[in-house]
């Protein structure tokens, strides 16, 4: 399947991303790997204004790539600039979704190369799938010789705090997680696919001069990415039981019950789109909970007999940004929907457009979306950061 053509236009060039980073900002990378995944959280400053990391898979093409990258966000900048990360940074979780080589073919590398950052308090998840392949082998080895690392195999439900940052595991239920051994669970549906919000505080202090309520005299607008992984039909199908939500259109009682719940327990302003957006680890229904405001597509298109993303994937995310499917009608351009993929090209003209890099605020304020040029089997050159190219 082969995307709409990206309009130049969109994009600013020789704009400076790391002068841009703010402390408060969660900064997301998804790394141009082709068809595989590999990701990066930096998380938002702490009280000693350090950030810390969570990885997402790592998959095996471009294997050091993701270790070049973060050498690089802690490498001073010739003009002052501060470096996204410090010498304190550490990975507090490293995730290895399920056991394809696309999503963990590279985590050995990568644990040889920056195992010692999760030293001080990391944990390792991956969800128990028995799979023969090297690179889980590899990946248990590392963690037998390195009991200081802790390994979890979670499942829906499982969160973990860090900071002001909270990590839940949707995908696999218990029932799955329970069938992986006995009832031939496919690969992809062991998958762990995660949600991350912040900030998590719900109790604050009032400001000066600002009547207490309570002990819930302010709560902080909450943001949410929804990492999906290889998460298939039987996945989310219990993901749907496991996380239940009311309806807005069914059910009156919803906005008097969304006050005492928070809000749709799904709903994320970021969806890392599942399974390289093949058609089927999604569906319509799925996609309008979520309601993302950038859904972001890890593939290559149009390659191999995969031919990633697939276009009836594609039509779902866009119906549920725009609505087409009773009046018809053309839908807008991909990048007007806030539909991204990480492909080098998507017609033969285009420039590489490379990384995605997001600036996630604390605000109510929209995501800034970063391309960072680089080509699948290339590292993100250390001037790119500070030469990257904003989307308008």
């Amino acid at each position: 399947m082969i995307l709409t053509p990206h309009d130049a236009k969109a994009y600013d060039a020789d704009e400076d991303f790391l002068a841009s980073c703010k402390p408060e900002h969660l900064v997301y990378f998804l790394l141009n790997v082709g068809n595989a995944d590999t990701q990066l959280l930096c998380l938002p400053e702490d009280d000693e204004g350090v950030r810390h990391m969570i990885v997402v898979d790592v998959g095996k093409v471009a294997k050091s790539k993701l270790p070049k990258l973060i050498d690089d966000l802690r490498a001073p900048q010739p003009d002052g600039t501060p470096p996204l990360l410090t010498d304190a940074s550490r990975v507090k979780l490293l995730v290895a979704t399920h056991p394809h080589d696309d999503h963990v073919g590279g985590v050995p590398d990568f644990l040889d190369k920056a195992g010692h950052l999760l030293f001080d308090g990391g944990e390792i998840w991956d969800p128990a799938y028995y799979h023969r392949t090297g690179a889980w082998f590899e990946m248990m080895h590392w963690l037998e010789e390195h009991p200081r690392v802790s390994r979890l195999h979670p499942t829906a439900g499982t969160r973990r705090h860090i900071g002001n940052v909270a990590v839940t595991a949707l995908s696999p239920s218990i029932r799955l997680r329970n069938n992986f051994d006995s009832h031939a669970v496919y690969i992809n549906n062991a998958s762990i696919a995660l949600q991350v919000e912040f900030p998590v505080k719900r109790v604050f202090a009032p400001k000066p001069g600002e009547a207490e309520i309570g002990r819930q005299a302010r709560v902080p607008t909450t943001r949410s990415l929804l990492l999906g992984a290889d998460s298939q039909t039987s996945s989310w199908a219990h993901v749907e039981v496991d996380f239940p939500t009311q309806r807005t259109d069914h059910d009156p009682e919803y906005r008097l019950l969304g006050m005492a719940r928070g809000r749709e327990p799904l709903r994320s302003t970021i969806f890392k789109v599942p399974h390289h957006c093949s058609k089927n680890g999604l569906n319509l229904e799925l996609v309008v909970r979520i309601d993302p405001r950038l859904s972001l597509i890890s593939c290559e298109a149009g390659t191999s007999s995969h031919a990633f993303p697939h276009k009836v994937a594609l039509d779902q995310l866009r119906e549920a940004r725009q609505a087409r499917a009773t009046s018809g009608g053309d839908y807008d351009p991909d990048w007007q929907l806030g539909i991204h993929t990480t492909a080098d090209k998507v017609t033969p003209n285009d420039e590489p457009l490379g990384t995605i890099a997001v600036q996630v605020p604390v605000t109510s304020a929209s995501p800034v979306l970063w391309r960072l040029g680089d080509g699948k089997n290339d590292h993100v050159a250390a001037d790119a950061l500070r030469r990257a190219r904003r989307f308008k």
